[in-house]
C-alpha cells in the first residue's frame, strides 16, 4: 500500500467514525428530550387530577350560579403550587361560565396542554336560580 492510499483510508475511517458518533449522540439527546417531555406531561396529568379532586371535594358546599363557581375554581387552583419547570395559566371565559387551564413549559413558555373546565360539567353549580329570576 502506498502512503496516499493509507492517508485516504484513514480519512474515510475518521469521517465515518465521527459521523457515527454524531448520530449516536443525536439519538441519545432526542431520547433524553422525549423522556423529559413525557415526564412533564405526566406531571401535568397529576396536577389536573389534583385540581379535579380538590374541586370535587368542594362539591358538598352550597352551589351557586356557575359564574360565581368558576371564579371559585380559579381561586382554588391558584392555591395549589406547581414545581419549577411548569407553570399554570388560568383564564375565565368572557361569560364567566368556564375556566381554561393551560400548563406551560418554563423553558420556552409554549403551552404543553390546555383543558376547559365548566362548573356545570363538574356538577358544582346550579343556574336554576338565575333562570328562575330571569323569568
Amino acid at each position: 500500500m502506498q502512503l496516499c492510499e493509507v492517508m485516504v483510508a484513514a480519512a474515510v475511517f475518521g469521517l465515518s467514525a465521527a459521523t457515527g458518533l454524531q448520530l449516536t449522540a443525536g439519538a441519545g439527546e432526542s431520547q433524553q428530550r422525549l423522556g423529559s417531555r413525557s415526564e412533564l406531561l405526566a406531571r401535568i396529568d397529576q396536577d389536573r387530577l389534583q385540581l379535579q379532586a380538590r374541586w370535587q371535594a368542594s362539591a358538598g358546599a352550597p352551589m351557586g350560579p356557575c359564574s360565581v363557581v368558576a371564579l371559585g375554581l380559579a381561586q382554588s387552583a391558584e392555591a395549589i403550587s406547581l414545581d419549577a419547570p411548569l407553570q399554570r395559566q388560568l383564564r375565565i371565559s368572557a361569560d364567566g361560565q368556564s375556566l381554561e387551564v393551560s400548563w406551560l413549559s418554563g423553558a420556552d413558555g409554549q403551552p404543553l396542554r390546555r383543558r376547559l373546565f365548566t362548573p356545570a360539567g363538574l356538577g358544582l353549580c346550579s343556574d336554576t336560580t338565575e333562570a328562575g329570576a330571569a323569568a
